[in-house]
């Protein structure tokens, strides 16, 4: 009876009100993958039709109406997207003065829905109308995220062209925001200026940007509180825009640069060195010679981890990620390796691994599917045989731990190219051999549909286990892994 009195409460009812409706956890990286179109069975919509106590206790909660996402799926029927924004009209209204936070996702081919609604079913209609209205009361926004992919389809031109401009000086309150775009027509342009609250900033796709009063501020007043960012151009030209916005990011500290708009030839660095003297956490996913240009451009003192992708390693690469990777601190460095020339000479493999003499803890990750499986696995040997070899006593001198994460793939490829259950004990050997104190080895592979793939890697699995000579090093500072089990000695338990 007590607690269907508290219900009476309107402070107590506004608290189970506000537990039901999603909130945003900014820590989170993929927020919001999964397809989420609002309706009127969603919180808080519903409380509006319990009783007129409910409705007015709703109605007077802002806080209730400050969050709206939409993640739209893929080819939505107009039908069915129309609400949108309306529903988005209410939440702004509703929520009166308080800070939002929006969340508006789409893909969709420009196209209408059938050839008799004519232009009006064109769903890029209800997207443009979502935004505009949005935009309707950017000086409320504090949490923003909006990814517009918008597909050409043969034959067919959008109606409406996909036209925002995000202008940050409008925008007081912002504190995190994230905006890519692919659409084939229209203009999308982020005015980026001072921003005193900004944290974290994303910009992607052919999302253009211009950077506003630079001149009037040092690099160090524009974004005070940018500690998060992420670029990823599409196009040329925001990509050549990229080198002057880093200069005004001193103090950002993850990083993550993706450029697929440029290959070596379309490659523009930066004329002078750029200083992120507090980047600890660094990502770059670019084919090698931008990647290893790039990283010779910025100043990194503070950098502890370094995070490659797509590298592709053949002579030439080798030296440019030598030349680039000797410059740098990094303590922690992962490898998504992608393509490795298997004729690669010792003398140049071991003078890229010279360049990694500060690294204490290395990841070498392979494809998760079949694609590049060979390679990955070539990289690996040449890892092995470069630690075991008597030049190679030299090399990664302060190395902690090894973690690969490969295909299960790899394990039944063909001869020459295969990773054994012997090369592993080879591999865990030679680590211990080196590094015999503190060393952790760790081994992860992706699963298979197929039972008889599976029950071949649960054998793997077992021999590795089971192995005297691998059990004889394992020693309270040397430890081995395989897919999260730690290989324990027979008188110990697992743990």
């Amino acid at each position: 009876m007590a607690s269907h009195h508290a219900l009476a409460v309107p402070e107590i009812l506004t608290e189970i009100f506000n537990f039901t409706v999603e909130k945003t956890d900014p820590a989170e990286l993929y927020r919001w993958h999964l397809p989420r179109t609002p309706h009127l069975e969603d919180p808080p919509w519903p409380f509006l039709f319990v009783s007129k106590f409910w409705r007015a206790v709703a109605l007077t909660t802002p806080s209730l109406w400050s969050t709206f996402i939409a993640v739209i799926d893929q080819n939505p029927k107009y039908e069915d997207i129309a609400h949108l924004p309306y529903m988005l009209e209410s939440h702004l209204r509703l929520s009166m003065n308080e800070p939002l936070t929006l969340v508006i996702s789409w893909t969709s081919s420009s196209k209408p829905h059938s050839l008799d609604t004519g232009i009006h079913a064109d769903p890029v209609l209800a997207l443009s109308l979502l935004v505009q209205k949005a935009l309707e009361k950017r000086d409320r926004w504090r949490d923003v995220e909006i990814f517009v992919h918008v597909l050409s389809s043969k034959g067919t031109a959008s109606p409406v062209p996909i036209n925002f401009i995000f202008k940050l000086a409008d925008m007081k309150a912002l504190q995190r925001f994230k905006f890519r775009g692919h659409a084939f027509a229209g203009k999308r342009l982020v005015e980026l200026s001072p921003s005193p609250l900004l944290e974290s900033l994303s910009i992607g796709g052919s999302a253009d940007f211009i950077l506003r009063k630079v001149d009037a501020l040092s690099a160090k007043d524009y974004f005070p509180r940018l500690r998060t960012a992420s670029l990823s151009p599409t196009c040329r030209q925001p990509y050549r825009k990229t080198w002057d916005l880093l200069r005004v990011m001193p103090h950002v500290e993850w990083l993550d640069l993706k450029f697929e708009c440029t290959g070596a030839v379309a490659f523009t660095r930066p004329r002078t060195i750029i200083e992120l003297p507090n980047v600890r956490n660094l990502t770059i996913s670019a084919e090698s010679y931008v990647a290893g240009s790039t990283l010779r451009r910025l100043s990194l003192p503070a950098l502890v981890r370094l995070d490659l992708h797509i590298v592709e390693l053949d002579e030439e690469s080798l030296d440019v990620y030598a030349d680039a990777l000797i410059l740098h601190p990094m303590t922690s460095l992962s490898l998504s390796i992608t393509s490795f020339d298997d004729s690669i000479e010792d003398i140049l493999f071991e003078d890229f691994l010279e360049s990694m003499r500060r690294v204490r803890h290395l990841e070498v990750h392979g494809p998760c599917g079949g694609s590049g499986r060979r390679e990955h696995a070539a990289f690996v040997r040449h890892l092995a045989s470069a630690l075991q070899s008597g030049t190679g006593a030299g090399l990664l001198p302060n190395l902690a731990s090894l973690e690969l994460r490969m295909s299960h793939l790899e394990f039944f490829l063909d001869k020459g190219h295969i990773v054994t259950t012997a090369f592993l004990k080879g591999l865990i050997l030679v680590c211990q051999r080196k590094y015999p104190l503190e060393f952790r080895f760790s081994v992860s592979y992706t699963n298979s549909p197929h039972i008889s793939i599976m029950e071949a890697m649960r054998q793997i699995d077992e021999t590795i286990h089971n192995d005297s000579e691998i059990q004889e090093c394992i020693v309270d500072g040397f430890s081995v892994t395989l897919n999260g089990v730690r290989v324990v000695r027979k008188n110990e338990t697992t743990c």
